[in-house]
Parts: structure tokens; sequence; C-alpha cells
């Protein structure tokens, strides 16, 4: 009796316990959107500036399209030969290309993707392509490069660093002159844009 007493009290107790705490709750997080993708178009207005190649030669970006930059971060090579990168390519295979972090980094831009589809929205398909070739370039042409140091005669590559941080955007708009006192209704029109 004695024993049932003290399994009865252990119970009494666990269910107040149980009853007048704070529960835990575990979450799973995953990167990406948090409810909805929501597009909205406008006209940023910034300080830009064109900054030409420095020569001639064969051009092999390290930043995709878009991509911040900072202080002498390398932008962009130029092989005067175009042997250098080639000869690197054809000792590789595609699969030594990439390593286990630059896939689990395109298996986030995979996953970022899937969490904000919309069936309704058609062009997100072409978005999500663009961003996983620039993705897949960037990665093979920055592991490219670090390999290419290690064990190549690069006295025909010439390294172009950024000169000051900012984004990088390897096309011209005519928006580059634009300021609020300039700014017009037609700026706004899409049909008129050209990259």
């Amino acid at each position: 009796m004695i024993v049932f007493g003290i399994i009865l009290i252990y119970l009494v107790f666990n269910l107040f316990f149980y009853f007048t705490k704070k529960h835990i709750s575990v979450y799973e997080v995953n990167q990406g959107t948090i409810a909805t993708n929501h597009t909205y178009r406008g006209l940023i207005l910034r300080s830009e500036e064109i900054v030409g190649s420095a020569g001639e030669g064969e051009v092999t970006y390290f930043l995709k399209d878009a991509s911040k930059a900072g202080t002498k971060t390398p932008v962009y090579s130029l092989d005067s030969t175009g042997s250098v990168l080639e000869k690197w390519m054809m000792r590789k295979k595609d699969g030594d290309l990439f390593t286990k972090d630059n896939y689990l980094e395109l298996e986030n831009t995979v996953q970022s993707y899937t969490g904000s589809y919309d069936s309704q929205n058609f062009y997100s398909v072409y978005a999500f392509k663009d961003e996983m070739e620039a993705n897949m370039m960037e990665i093979r042409n920055v592991n490219a490069l670090n390999a290419i140091k290690e064990k190549t005669d690069t006295s025909s590559l010439q390294m172009q660093n950024a000169i000051k941080p900012g984004v990088v955007v390897y096309y011209t708009d005519g928006y580059e002159n634009v300021k609020t006192d300039t700014l017009t209704e037609a700026s706004f029109d899409e049909n008129q844009y050209k990259k």
C-alpha cells in the first residue's frame, strides 16, 4: 500500500508540473523566404561608376552579375593567350570542379527557389535558371583561379580587383547619371528600358 501511495504522489506531482510549466516546441528552419516572395518594381538612384577593361584577352569572371564586392576582391581576369584556364579545364573532369561546400551552396539556391515557387509566375523559372548558371560559373571560375595560382604559369593572366566596395554589374543601362533632379515619368517606363 505504501508503494502505491508513493507512486500516486509521484504521478500527481508530475501531472501538476506538466500542466503548469511552459512547453518547448522544436522547429526545423530552412533558409528561404518567410512566406511568399513579393516582387516590386522601382528605380533606385545611387552613385554608379563605369569601369572598363584594363586590357585585351579572354575574360573570366569571378563574381556573378549584381554581386557585392569589397575592396581588392577579385572581379575578373584577362588571359592574353587564352591558354591558362583552358589548360586547367582540360585537366579536370566535371565532377572535380566543385567541392562539397559548392554543392551545398547550389542546394541552398534550389531550396530557396522551391520554397518560393509559384506556378502563376513562370518568369521565376528563368530567374532561377539564370541564378543557378551564375552560381555555377562563379564557383567554377573561383576554383579554377585557386588551382591555377598553385600549379600553372600565370604570366599571361592579369587579375583585376575591385578598386572600392560596391555592387558589380556587367552591363550599362543608361541610368548611370540619373539624379533626383533629372528624374522624369519616362524614367519609369519599362518599355523604354534597355540594357
